[in-house]
Formats: C-alpha cells, structure tokens, sequence
C-alpha cells in the first residue's frame, strides 16, 4: 500500500574488501543504517548487538590445474618387444593360476627392464614394449636392450628337455623377442617419469616384424642392432628371414662380468667359513641369502661358486633356479637337480639320460631294492610327457632326490644352490627347508636365494633348523663403487686386462664424466647375474657334468643353451 509504513527496514548491502569472491554483505551493525528517526521511535527499542562477532568462514583455496608439458621428438632409441604366451596345453585350466602365473611372467618383464635401466611403455595381454634411450639416449641402449631380452628369457624360458620342447613348453611360457633400434616419434612427459612414453613409425613396425619371424624360444635383432652390439653378442642368420638370431655373450664380455664383486667380502667369508665347518664336522647347514630384486643375488652366488671352484679341495656344486610358470614346480626344478647330479646333457635323448640316471644310481647305491626304488620314483621325471601329464607321485620323487643328494654327500662336501626360491610352490619350499635336517651327519651346505616375500609368506622359514642362518644383502655403497671405478679405469690406463678393460670403457663411455651415472652403470654390470652369464663362462653346453659321474658335477641352471 502506498505511504503505508513497513514492519523493518532492509539494510543496505556493502561491499566487504577482504571477501575472496568479492560478494557483498550485510554492515556489521545493522542499526546503524540511515533510518528515519520517527521510525525508529515507533518500532522501538533497537535490538541488543552481539556481545561476540560470528566467526568469518573462510573458503579454501582452488587448486589451479597444471599443464604438463608433453615432448614429442624424433630420436634414437631401441625397442624391444616381448611376447610371453602363456600355455595350458598340461590340462591346467584353472584361471586363479592361470592369473596368478601371469602376474609372474609380468613382475619378471618389468624387473628385468628396468633393473637395465629401459621403461616398460605398454602391454596388451601377452605383448609387452619396452623402450631404452627415454628421455636420455646412451651409447649402450641397444646394448641394454638385447641384455634385458636374454635375462628375460632365461627367467621365463623353459628350458629344453630330453622328451623334445614342445612337450615342455606346454608346462610353462615360450618366450619370443625382437630389438630394433633406429630413431623414432617419442612422445613423453620430461618431469613426470611415472608416465609411460609412447612411440611411433617405422621402427616400431619393423620390430613387429621381425618379432612375427621369431621362433619360440628365440630373440631376433636388426642390423642396427647388431652392429651396436657385436663387440657384447654373437649374432647368426638363423634362415633367410630379415634380422639376425641372438647367440650369445662373447667370452670377452663375460670376463667383464668375471670381474669380484665388491662390498660382499664379509658375506662370502661367512659362506666359505660355513662351508669349511660342513666339510670338517659334517654337519649340514642351510643358509637363506636375502636380498631386493636387483640386489645382485645371483651375481653373489657366482662369486661364491668362482672361489669354490678354485679351491684345490675338491667340493660339489650344483645351481638349480626356480621359474614363475604354471605346473614348474616342484618337477621341473626336481629334474634339474637330478640332470646335474647324473650329468644329462640339454641335448641328451630320453634313453641316454635314463641310462645316465641309472648308471649314478648304481654307482652310489649298494642295496639292489633301494636301486629299483630310486630308479622307479626318478625315472618319470626325466619324461616330459608323464610330467606333463602329472602322474609322477611328487611325494616319492622329493624323497628319492633326497636319498640321492645324501648319497653324494656321502662321497664327498656337497653344496646345493637353490635360486628364486620365492617362485617356488610350498611343496618345493618345505623340500628345501626340510633338507639339511632330515640328511644326517653329512657334509652338505643348502643355500637358497630369495628375496623378502619368502618370508611375509612363511614368516616361521628356518626358525626351527639348528644349523641355519639369513645373509642379508645390503646395497653396494658409493665409496665401494667409486674404489672399483678407480681400480678399474687405472687398470685400463696401464694396458691390463684388455678384454675386459677396454670394454669397460666401451661401457661407462656412455655415462659421460657424470659420476651418478657411472655409478648405476657400473651397478647394473655387478649386480647382472643371469643364467646366461653362467652357462656362458661354463661353457658351450654347460648344463651339467659331461660324465655321469657324480665326482664331476657342475653347476647347472634351467634357462636357455646359448648357442
């Protein structure tokens, strides 16, 4: 109504200066708006004023969006694609190891990448890319690359066997490989290295290629390739398919790899002192070497088979690894540990290496009965078909394989090395837990490799063993590389050692006078220790004793024969 007075006046808004979005409020005292003041004497009294100012909620700040910034460049990088084909032609279909086995052959790729310094850029069910030279290009990329291929497939690789590779490889992960190098489209993101880079054009269709040309079992390489890493690997053309196949490290190459490990003296003492008390008060005793991925286990492991086989006291040694694969264990790794005692050859047909399995067991056995027994339990397993088909009685192949091992030991100081035993299933865990104890008074040292999940898994492993001991490896520390480092390039400087010195420089040329990058070089070269290395510095064939006699066994690991 016109004229008609209101019940209360409406204060004015005012701009308040510190608001962060500049909205208006009320004033704080609202009876001192400008009122007339016959209305103010009819309404009344003003109200009281808050004796206290209401708190100011303040709104927290917006996170502004950061830009990374995406670099595309052409430049010379190596390429690496795996494919590792899972296989369940053994009747094993049940998917929770199917997944399980695969999640394995995964954590194995992405380890061996990146402990050689590549990147893993993709992956789609069996196929995975890797890439070497991103964001930083080094002389040794191809180098690394091919490495990276052969430690791969030694790890995931099943190992040949006297019924023919087909029947094996049915139990477990055929391997192909394929490395080009040459320049390519990079596309990665330089501050943000948990971000996989991604490649693109020619040379990624030529390594599919080539990867399409490959056997299973097989690595095949460009010529760019070949040519970066001749003076490292023997290459041979195979067919006449483009590329060439990968034969193996040259022996000079391996001399690098000769070179002692440092910072470990102490651990080794330990070990050649547990074996001196083995040998003289025939005791056995397990000792469980503990170490990160990449620590350099195996290499350890080498050095301390090095100085055992140059000790003039005679001393067995065997090396047997277990694999991340679907219905390996405990066969395949029982008849690895079997071939290496009786001597089978990689090459040997089922006849010769049932005859080489016979011949040691009559050797070491003087009861007729117990002969038959250990014949009939060990026998199965140097078949693949009947592993394969899983009628071997698991239970009575452990036990005949512990009589054997005693038997040996009985003859003599015998050490058994069982290497990545945290791929092993609980049945083969307990074999090797169970081992030293259950043999007596004999000279046999158990050594078993494993890294951190053992434990978390069987928190209680060992705690029960009278004679047992855990090595833990620590990281090599900077001064101990630095000293090596030191050692090494005086060595070279003065014309010593040229295989091995000249290509060390070859090798630490890429890293440039950075002394950071020296040193993880350097790491990566002391803590390799792949199968290949061992069956490369034992020899062509190596694999196991060249006799059957068991005075002459040698270690042997389950991984590829290097042509």
């Amino acid at each position: 109504m016109t004229g008609a007075p209101r019940d209360r006046a409406e204060p004015a808004l005012q701009r308040v200066p510190d608001s962060p979005d500049g909205v208006s409020a009320p004033p704080e005292n609202p009876a001192a708006v400008a009122v007339p003041r016959e209305r103010r004497l009819d309404q009344g009294p003003a109200p009281e004023e808050p004796a206290t100012r209401p708190p100011t909620v303040e709104l927290p700040p917006v996170d502004t969006p950061v830009l990374r910034t995406m670099v595309a460049e052409r430049k010379d990088v190596s390429v690496l694609i795996v494919r590792a084909q899972l296989s369940t032609e053994d009747g094993d279909s049940d998917p929770e190891r199917i997944d399980e086995a695969a999640e394995n052959a995964a954590t194995v790729i992405r380890e061996e990448v990146e402990c050689l310094g590549g990147t893993v850029a993709a992956s789609i069910g069996p196929i995975w890319l890797a890439l070497f030279g991103v964001p930083r290009t080094g002389e040794d990329d191809a180098e690394r690359a091919v490495h990276a291929a052969m430690t791969i497939r030694d790890r995931l690789g099943v190992a040949a066997s006297p019924a023919g590779s087909a029947t094996a490889a049915a139990r477990g992960v055929s391997i192909q490989a394929a490395v080009a190098t040459g320049e390519a489209l990079v596309r990665y993101q330089p501050d943000r290295g948990e971000v996989p880079p991604s490649v693109n054009g020619a040379l990624l269709d030529e390594c599919h290629t080539l990867l399409s040309l490959t056997p299973v079992g097989e690595i095949r390489v460009c010529d760019d390739t070949r040519r970066a890493t001749e003076f490292a690997v023997t290459y041979h053309r195979g067919d006449s398919s483009p590329g060439w196949q990968v034969g193996g490290f040259r022996q000079e190459y391996v001399a690098l790899h000769a070179v002692p490990v440092i910072d470990r003296e102490y651990d080794l003492d330990v070990l050649r002192g547990l074996l001196q008390r083995t040998r003289h008060q025939a005791t056995p005793h397990l000792v469980t070497v503990l170490g990160e991925p990449g620590i350099g286990k195996t290499r350890f492991i080498m050095e301390f088979e090095r100085r055992v086989a140059a000790n003039p006291e005679a001393v067995r040694l065997l090396v047997v690894r277990s694999r991340p694969v679907i219905g390996e264990e405990p066969l395949e790794v029982l008849y690895d540990l079997v071939a290496s005692c009786c001597g089978i050859l990689r090459g040997d047909s089922a006849e010769t290496a049932r005859a080489k399995l016979t011949a040691t067991v009559e050797r070491l056995v003087e009861s007729e009965e117990e002969r038959q027994w250990m014949r009939t339990c060990l026998h199965p397993l140097l078949d693949a078909e009947v592993c394969a088909s899983t009628r071997v009685a698991v239970g009575d192949a452990l036990a005949a394989a512990r009589q054997l091992l005693a038997e040996i030991a009985g003859r003599g100081p015998l050490v058994v090395v069982f290497e990545d035993l945290h791929w092993a299933d609980d049945v083969l865990v307990d074999f090797v837990e169970d081992l030293a104890p259950s043999v007596g008074s004999l000279p046999l040292l158990v050594i078993a490799t494993t890294r951190p999940e053992l434990l978390k898994r069987r928190p209680e492993w060992g705690s029960g063993i009278r004679h047992g001991l855990t090595l833990t490896l620590e990281p090599i520390s900077d001064a101990a590389i630095d000293r090596l480092l030191e050692f090494l390039m005086s060595t070279t400087a003065g014309g010593l050692n040229t295989s091995a010195g000249g290509l060390l420089e070859a090798l630490l040329e890429g890293a440039g006078d950075d002394p950071g990058a020296r040193r993880a070089q350097l790491r990566r070269i002391l803590a390799s220790g792949s199968a290949s290395l061992r069956d490369e510095r034992c020899g062509p064939g190596a694999g196991g004793a060249h006799t059957a006699a068991p005075d002459l066994c040698l270690p042997r690991s389950a991984g590829h024969p290097y042509r």
